[in-house]
This record gives C-alpha cells, structure tokens and sequence, in this order.
C-alpha cells in the first residue's frame, strides 16, 4: 500500500520526523566542519592575525550550534515522529488485515472508531510532539478508502497483500540500510585510517625538518571528527540491526505459505508486527542514549 492511503497522523509524524532528522545531522555537520576549519591556525608555527580571527569565528559558531542543539533538541522530534509514524503503520495494518483489535466480526463502524481511540492513545503518549504539530493535527477520519477496500476484501487477498506491501518492503528497506550502512561504516574507517597514517607521516617529516608550518594537528582533528561522525551515525550497530531484522522477517515471510484462514492470519499479523515493532524499539533506545563529542 502507498503511503498516500496512510492515515494523515502518520503524513504529518514521518514529514516531522524526516525534517527534524534532517536539521539535526546538518547540524552536526556543520559543527565538524567548523572544528576543522578551526584548526586551520594550527598549521602555522606563528598564526597571522587573521587566520586566528577566522579560527576564532569557527569556534564560537560551532559553540551557537552546540547551544541550539542542547536547547531545542530537534532529535527529539526526529524520535518521537518516527515512534508515531511506525506505531501508525503498525496499526494500518491491523486494520485492513482485521487482526485484533479488529477483528472480522466486528462492524464497519465499531472497527473504525477502535481504530480512531486508538491514534488517539498513540498521540497521547507523546505530548510534546502533539503540542510540536499543535494545529497540524488533522480533524476528521483518519481512515481512506483505500485501507476500507482492502479490509473488505477475500482472506487470500489481504494475506497476499500484507506479504508483498508489509513484509516484503520491510525487507527491502531494512536489506538496502544494511548495505549502506556498512558501505559508509567502511568509508569512515578508511579515511580514519588514512588521516592516522598521514598524521604519524608528517609528525616524524616535520621533526627532522625546520620548517615554519605544521600539518600533524589538523590530521589529528580530521580523525577525531571522523570517529565522531563515525560514533554519531552508528554504521556498525545499525548495520547488526537491520541486517538480523531482514534475516528474520525473510523467516517469517517464509511462514506465510502456512496460514490457511483468518485466525492464523490473526497470529501471524501480530507475531510479524511485534518484530518490526521491536527493532524499532531498540532504535529509540540506541538514539536516547547518543553522545556527541560537542
């Protein structure tokens, strides 16, 4: 299913959320860039004026940065978007599969306003997102039609349907960030690696040389911001992460041949729910507990 035909709560949670990501990683990048450029004055065994002027500049805007961040946080909008935004999906697809809390047997209606007490439960749990979006939050249904139609359809279609749009593209998603992410795991080490061995080069040429320039420190830094951006993105558990998280949905998808009828779709759907559910809780757990060397 296009995400179009998703509630509009989840629209409004995964454009905040990708917006406040976006915000805080430039952020970052901008703070490392500063610091770089900052010791630029460490080159020169004696710093002309303006050089100094410049890395002073650096420091103090890094500094501004570092201030904005630590007071209007927007990696929490970044976390608490994606946490509505996924618990919104998850119950999407509760929904037009007619697992609980939505069963089969329940009416049209009675399963709609289940549906809408329960966006009303996950906005709740995260108030200061609700006061963030303040009158962005979208009055009326929240339920299209394309999530009716395919609620209203046979037990083999909607099975079909979880599998290829569900299941299927979480595979995708999470099989496509395991690469990337160990691609730019092994990009940050690399040029870690280079920076290293370039700093240990030009530390032993510029001791048996007497020359009026340096270049040891900025390597130095250059490597200490790369281990930090390195520590910021976490290639390596994300890569661990979603590389266990494929694998397993890949089992369960597997699973899907055996489910013969509604009540085992039931099961499936909520087994299936809970370990998307779970990965992504650790996540939030991994991203509370970030530390940035600021």
């Amino acid at each position: 299913m296009e995400q179009k035909f998703y509630p509009l709560l989840f629209k409004i949670a995964d454009t905040k959320s990708k917006k406040s990501q976006n915000i805080f990683i430039r952020l970052n990048i901008f703070i490392l860039l500063l610091l770089i450029l900052s010791s630029v004055s460490s080159i020169y065994t004696t710093v002309p004026k303006n050089i100094t002027t410049f890395s002073t500049i650096c420091l103090i805007l890094s500094t501004l940065f570092n201030i904005y961040i630590l007071f209007f946080r927007p990696e929490k909008s970044w976390y608490e978007g994606r946490a509505i935004a996924e618990s919104v999906k998850t119950l999407t697809w509760k929904f037009i599969t007619n697992t609980k809390p939505f069963k089969i047997s329940l009416q049209q209606e009675k399963a709609e306003q289940i549906f809408n007490e329960n966006l009303k439960k996950i906005i709740g749990q995260r108030r200061d997102f609700y006061i963030l979006i303040g009158q962005n939050y979208p009055d009326g249904n929240m339920i299209s039609d394309e999530m009716i139609s395919i609620r209203n359809c046979s037990f083999e279609e909607r099975k079909k349907k979880y599998v290829e749009d569900r299941i299927q593209d979480q595979i995708n998603w999470y099989s496509y960030k395991t690469k990337q992410n160990a691609l730019n795991k092994n990009i940050a080490l690399g040029l870690i690696i280079c920076f290293q061995i370039l700093a240990i080069f030009f530390f032993i040429f510029e001791k048996n040389l007497f020359i009026n320039y340096s270049f040891t420190s900025i390597l130095i830094t250059m490597t200490s911001v790369f281990m930090t951006w390195l520590q910021l993105k976490r290639f390596q558990e994300l890569t661990d992460a979603y590389g266990i998280t494929a694998t397993e949905l890949k089992f369960i998808k597997e699973k899907s041949k055996f489910i013969l009828d509604d009540n085992q779709l039931e099961k499936y759907v909520d087994d299936t729910e809970t370990a998307i559910s779970r990965e992504h809780t650790l996540w939030l757990a991994r991203r509370d507990n970030i530390e940035l060397y600021k």
